[in-house]
């Protein structure tokens, strides 16, 4: 994000290209990249500052609706495989979708229970 895309509030809109050489094809190991060591230190912060903010965003997630997880678990405890209907028995139908903007959502299938692809994978 932070190097190709240039997401990051303080080194702004910009691409920082790091050569990916290949030892196989007879390539040097060396990186190569067009910018210095300093700027590679500040993608460095970056690149652990957006992960410390994923990090604590998940875990206030977590902490905010830690009674519908407790739920849940006391669910799969009992059953290993829960349904769509019976997720929506034990959190309510709406709960699972506080905080989330409206929209449509992609069919589950009748037979796969949640989190298991009709594939069986």
């Amino acid at each position: 994000m932070v190097t190709h895309w240039g997401m990051s509030e303080r080194l702004g809109p910009m691409s920082f290209r790091v050569g990916e050489e290949h030892v196989f094809l007879g390539k040097e190991i060396q990186e190569q990249r067009d910018f210095s060591e300093a700027t590679m230190a500040v993608i460095d912060e970056e690149v652990q500052k957006l992960l410390r903010e994923a990090d604590q965003k998940a875990l206030d997630l977590l902490n905010d609706h830690r009674s519908d997880l407790d739920r849940l678990v006391e669910g799969l405890l009992k059953k290993e495989e829960l349904y769509e209907e019976e997720i929506a028995e034990i959190l309510g139908p709406h709960s699972s979708k506080k905080g989330v903007i409206p929209g449509p959502n992609p069919p589950i299938p009748d037979t796969a229970p949640v989190g298991v692809s009709p594939n069986g994978n």
